[in-house]
């Protein structure tokens, strides 16, 4: 299973221990061809120096005693005022340490020649000068608000655990509490550390540009928004159906849905017009229920992505009001087969799907179980359940993943969502997979209903 996990922020540690505003927004170490680099012991009231001698912003607790600080007397570090620049339309956190990943970043980050920005020009004077085969570039580009920021750069800090950029404690900030201006602004700072000089091969916090990585295609975009409707009139609409997108029409038609809906203020309660290059990707979009308190926690759900199914992480809450989540996920990433609203619009409109008359008076879209199993493993507890029914193939042994749970809390009735299948498989491999869908609790075959070990499913004959 593929699985990609996408964590939203907003200004990182770049901007988080700054002072106040400033009229000077230009930034530019000395630039030093010395290698010499020396650990440094940490002291909670030593005091750390750039190599201008302007006092360092920095720090040490949370790093290791083996940390490094590295200014423009060890390494090559520069930082400026780069502005926002409208073809990169977020911050990154870059390091690169082989051709390839160069050629990503040129392809994938504007840093390319050919972008002719105000960061791919000075980013390739630095590859020209200290070659990607001896040398390592860390490149940070954070996207602020325009002419109220000041960051001078003065280090790069390293442990084996974390990196960051850190700047002198004459650079500024904005009071976070006061207006800022709608105009958009932006800082880069770079470096070029000498081949074996970092601590990690990989740092959490940091991308490694990769052209076969989703979550950095240009076209990827993801997002969990907790509470955008003040009740669940708006989930019950939808419920929790994922929707495919494919074309301008039916995002259209997916708005319209609700539009009946109205606000306090009389207008549509749900507007959305994410732009699209339909082209190239896919939108999926589901609703689920929240509560205000847990809005926070969203922007850390998770999306993956299984051989036959997309997960946009959002399953299992619960709460009085809706939540909102999408994710733009371009074609090449996009399973082969899945089950989904729009696909059962074009593609089986014509297929009967067994749907139970309370079904269809709670308008609930219900997967229909095929029949068939030999067995299926169950878990969960309460009103929210997992199973995985196994079928016998010629091929092997074939199996679905289904999320069962009542309409409500307290009812009797059940809706049931697919999460994925998955065909040629072995004993073995069935019970692993039921295992990490969460139906690891205990199993009942085709003709026997009683629940039994999950052991006892290898011993039988099918």
């Amino acid at each position: 299973m593929k699985r990609f996990v996408i964590i939203l922020g907003t200004l990182g540690l770049i901007l988080a221990s700054c002072a106040v505003e400033s009229e000077d927004t230009n930034v530019n170490s000395e630039i030093s061809t010395t290698t010499t680099i020396a650990d440094t012991t940490k002291s909670e009231d030593e005091k750390y120096y750039a190599a201008n001698g302007k006092e360092l912003n920095v720090k040490l607790s949370s790093y290791s005693d083996g940390v490094k600080i590295l200014t423009a007397d060890d390494i090559y570090l520069q930082g400026f005022d780069c502005g926002y620049i409208s073809s990169i339309d977020k911050s990154y956190k870059l390091i690169v340490n082989t051709p390839e990943q160069l050629d990503s970043a040129f392809e994938i980050y504007g840093l390319d020649k050919k972008c002719d920005n105000s960061i791919s020009t000075p980013f390739n004077e630095m590859v020209e000068k200290y070659p990607v085969a001896d040398y390592t570039y860390v490149v940070e580009y954070e996207i602020t608000s325009s002419g109220i920021y000041n960051m001078r750069l003065g280090a790069l800090v390293l442990d084996e655990k974390y990196m960051n950029f850190v700047t002198t404690t004459d650079s500024k900030t904005p009071n976070r509490d006061e207006p800022q201006p709608d105009v958009m602004g932006g800082y880069c700072f770079m470096a070029a550390v000498p081949k074996d000089t970092l601590m990690n091969d990989c740092y959490e916090s940091w991308t490694y540009p990769d052209r076969n990585d989703m979550y950095q295609d240009k076209d990827f975009c993801y997002s969990v928004s907790g509470c955008i409707y003040e009740n669940t009139e708006l989930f019950d609409i939808y419920c929790d159906t994922q929707y495919i997108i494919r074309n301008d029409d039916e995002l259209k038609e997916f708005v319209d849905m609700s539009k009946d809906l109205k606000n306090d203020s009389g207008n549509p309660a749900f507007t959305f017009d994410k732009k699209v290059d339909f082209e190239n990707a896919v939108l999926f979009c589901e609703f689920f229920k929240c509560v205000n308190i847990r809005a926070k926690d969203y922007r850390k759900a998770e999306l993956s992505i299984d051989d036959e199914y997309v997960d946009l992480g959002v399953d299992g809450f619960d709460g009085d009001r809706t939540g909102f989540a999408y994710a733009v996920i371009p074609n090449k990433y996009i399973p082969e087969a899945m089950s989904s609203y729009w696909e059962i619009l074009d593609e089986e409109e014509d297929v009967e799907r067994p749907t139970s008359e309370i079904e269809k008076y709670y308008n609930i879209d219900t997967d229909y179980i095929e029949e068939g199993y030999v067995a299926v493993f169950h878990g969960g507890v309460g009103e929210r359940t997992c199973e995985t029914y196994v079928y016998k193939e010629d091929d092997g042994l074939r199996y679905v993943n289904v999320v069962s749970t009542t309409i409500s809390w307290g009812s009797p009735i059940w809706k049931h969502k697919k999460k994925s299948k998955g065909s040629g498989k072995t004993k073995e491999e069935i019970i692993e997979i039921a295992d990490k869908h969460g139906a690891d609790s205990f199993v009942t075959f085709y003709d026997d209903t009683n629940p039994h070990d999950i052991n006892e499913f290898m011993e039988m004959e099918f």
